[in-house]
């Protein structure tokens, strides 16, 4: 089925995290210009930087752990710039 054989294949993981490197990086930077929030950029950029070393280790349970790293540091400075935007 889908799950099994598509969405499961570390190719499409690879491809589809280097989309949200790619988005996550544009978002970070739309707020963090508009807010001039160093916290936030070095947040933003840790996450960032992790999700890209995800893309470089094997599948499995520690490029899966990296991934989630980065992507719950990513999500908090954008959830940061989002506070800060009222």
């Amino acid at each position: 089925g889908l799950s099994g054989g598509c969405l499961l294949n570390p190719a499409i993981h690879g491809d589809g995290l280097m989309l949200a490197v790619g988005i996550g990086a544009i978002g970070l930077g739309v707020g963090v210009m508009r807010h001039r929030r160093i916290g936030v950029l070095l947040t933003g950029l840790l996450g960032l930087a992790l999700m890209a070393l995800a893309m470089q280790l094997e599948h499995g349970p520690p490029e899966a752990l990296v991934t989630i790293a980065g992507v719950a540091l990513l999500a908090s400075a954008h959830w940061r710039n989002l506070r800060h935007a009222h």
